[in-house]
């Protein structure tokens, strides 16, 4: 998943952001197979001063070491909180998750809460969505799932079962952890947690749902295939991260429940049959090869993870980086110190260098931490793939209030 801020026609108002995929990925239908779905919603984009897809296409062809000695930050830029600055409302929002599709740019959100100047509640919503309005400036953004008039309506659509179960407490919430999934430069996914409320103090994750997000005739269309995907005991592969390389999706998963978050999964598939599931291969880290059996979720299968932390993980993305000439995975550890780390591989199955290197610190507010740290390479004129990023993360207040907020950083 990249920003590519080259050889675009750009507005007084707005720069556009575009998803860098290897050409062969480009004008393909979504996963391909049936278009069938559960739900399905749409959001109205605002105009971009250049249409056309660009065609560039970076080579995945790693040589020699990683320079490590790359992974030294040179600045980071702080953007401040992700907000629309002709909104009316003042919105909270939680946990801020990347996604580039063509030229826009969005932010994916999970629990929002939009209030007035005064303090007044207007309304809430499991999950939200705007799109960026400046490469420059990841955190100015527009609203397109909140109305001015205080319509708050959710960016991930319930299907007709979930919209009967909508009370204060007995209701379904859509949260997400992790980046989409890059697919084409007008399709990506995204893995969603399906959680359950009982009562106002006990919820459960009960599965996994995947998004499908097209832009479609000026709109964001997103789709539900499936009410479940994966199983609430099984690994969520994609939920963690994901690489896109030479046709092949890589989907990554954080073993939540048996390693400490400590232990990452890996299966892949063809892009064009991502769906159907009899198509995936999983990685044996025992072996370091793949086979069509997936490991056994209900315990922790340490040896046929893809690698282990030397820390426990939290929140990441990964990406391929000219700059570092590595595979990068940019993350915050589930130590709740709002820090942004740094690990890279010389493939998409490793082996991974688990040595951590400390990016920064992020600055956090006097009653929290900060966490769902993410990260996403831009694509600049001058500027080598991977030397430059915008990370997000979701940031509280000194009154215990929650936003996303971004910052540029570039590596030395």
């Amino acid at each position: 998943m990249y920003l590519d801020l080259r050889q675009l026609s750009i507005s007084a108002l707005a720069l556009s952001f575009v998803a860098a995929l290897p050409l062969e990925e480009r004008g393909q239908g979504l996963f391909g197979g049936s278009s069938s779905c559960v739900a399905q919603k749409s959001f109205s984009l605002p105009t971009r001063g250049h249409s056309s897809y660009d065609t560039h296409s970076f080579h995945y062809n790693l040589g020699g070491d990683c320079n490590h000695d790359r992974l030294k930050v040179k600045q980071h830029d702080p953007h401040g909180r992700i907000c629309d600055p002709s909104s009316p409302w003042d919105i909270h929002r939680d946990l801020p998750t990347v996604c580039p599709i063509g030229h826009y740019f969005f932010w994916f959100f999970s629990d929002t809460f939009a209030y007035k100047s005064d303090g007044s509640f207007v309304g809430a919503a499991s999950n939200s969505v705007v799109v960026s309005r400046n490469a420059n400036d990841p955190s100015s953004v527009q609203e397109i799932s909140i109305e001015n008039d205080g319509t708050v309506s959710v960016a991930i659509p319930w299907t007709d079962a979930e919209k009967k179960v909508q009370y204060e407490d007995d209701r379904y919430a859509l949260w997400a952890f992790g980046p989409c999934i890059p697919i084409d430069g007008t399709h990506s996914s995204q893995v969603w947690s399906v959680v359950k409320f009982t009562n106002s103090s006990y919820s459960e994750t009960i599965g996994y749902t995947i998004a499908d997000y097209s832009i479609e005739d000026g709109s964001l269309v997103v789709s539900r295939r499936e009410v479940m995907t994966f199983s609430s005991t099984s690994y969520a592969y994609g939920a963690f991260a994901s690489l896109l390389v030479n046709g092949v999706v890589y989907m990554y998963a954080l073993d939540t429940k048996h390693s400490g978050k400590y232990d990452v999964h890996l299966a892949s598939a063809p892009r064009a049959t991502l769906y159907d599931q009899s198509t995936w291969s999983y990685y044996d880290g025992s072996t370091d090869s793949w086979t069509s059996t997936p490991p056994d979720s209900s315990q922790r299968n340490q040896d046929k993870a893809v690698l282990t932390g030397a820390m426990p993980f939290s929140t990441g993305s990964m990406f391929y980086s000219d700059y570092h000439n590595a595979y990068v995975l940019v993350y915050f550890t589930n130590w709740a110190d709002s820090k942004f780390y740094a690990i890279t591989a010389s493939s998409p199955s490793g082996p991974w260098d688990t040595t951590a290197t400390l990016l920064f610190e992020t600055e956090y507010g006097e009653n929290g931490y900060n966490y769902g740290g993410q990260a996403a390479p831009v694509i600049e004129s001058g500027v080598t793939l991977g030397q430059k990023i915008v990370v997000s993360y979701t940031y509280q207040d000194s009154n215990s209030n929650w936003y996303g907020k971004t910052e540029t950083v570039e590596f030395e």
